[in-house]
């Protein structure tokens, strides 16, 4: 089913209270922490937001809690919903942190997560760091080319990119790309699968191709319509979806 793209956390926090009543309700936050006049005004009693960068707060009705979501210390069915916004594409043990999710949830509580771009998508290698003192962003400065970080290898890449940076910021990208923890590296089909695993009834699943920046292909010497061939071929081989950017799922316990 075709949805949007998760514009900020502000957007999908919109859109999850407009899907649930969330006055007098515990809610749990994975990743992130969303802004407290936004949460005061919706009426929750408690709400919880885990992420690996929090400081630890608690002011009554809002806890903040340093840590991941595959580990929280709350008895079981504590929660009426959980929510995320942009973090399941960084959980690298979301089939973990999604079973926790299920011990945490009330009977018929929901999961709500929408979150993006993935692995699989164009710009799913989602670079993000410091070059040359500033700090880059994927969506404006155009660094890689679309699906690069799936059809060529990591030397194929790093030859690519040493025709226009130093060799420093050449490794950094790298290992952005492919060795950091900052993402999950999870295809499509594999986030499908996590969801049909968990226990939970799948209740909605949306997926978007769109991308809400206008890209400017940048010119390595590499053409565009090569990377769509290997694209395409391994798509014929593996059956893979590699257009979808972001996805939308209700999971229901």
């Amino acid at each position: 089913m075709l949805g949007t793209i998760a514009y900020s956390e502000h957007t999908v926090f919109n859109d999850f209270k407009q899907l649930f009543d969330l006055k007098g309700k515990k809610v749990l936050e994975i990743g992130g922490a969303l802004d407290s006049d936004i949460i005061l005004d919706s009426g929750v009693k408690e709400w919880v937001s885990v992420d690996p960068l929090n400081k630890n707060l608690d002011n009554g009705i809002i806890k903040r809690i340093k840590g991941i979501g595959s580990s929280i210390s709350r008895e079981s069915e504590y929660f009426d919903y959980v929510f995320s916004s942009n973090a399941f594409e960084h959980i690298t043990d979301l089939k973990e942190t999604i079973q926790e999710c299920k011990r945490l949830l009330k009977k018929s509580g929901a999961l709500y997560s929408h979150f993006g771009p993935i692995w699989s998508a164009p710009d799913g290698h989602h670079l993000d760091i410091e070059i040359e003192g500033e700090i880059t962003d994927f969506s404006t400065d155009y660094i890689l080319p679309h699906w690069i970080h799936l059809t060529y290898s990591q030397e194929e890449i790093r030859e690519m990119l040493s025709k226009r940076y130093r060799i420093k910021d050449v490794e950094n990208i790298l290992q952005a790309i492919f060795k950091s923890d900052w993402l999950n590296r999870l295809h499509f089909e594999d986030y499908i699968d996590i969801f049909k695993e968990s226990g939970l009834r799948i209740a909605k699943i949306e997926t978007t191709e769109e991308i809400d920046y206008p890209f400017i292909y940048p010119n390595y010497g590499i053409e565009e319509v090569t990377i769509q061939e290997k694209l395409n071929k391994f798509h014929e081989e593996n059956n893979r979806n590699y257009k979808c950017r972001d996805m939308l799922v209700v999971l229901v316990k």
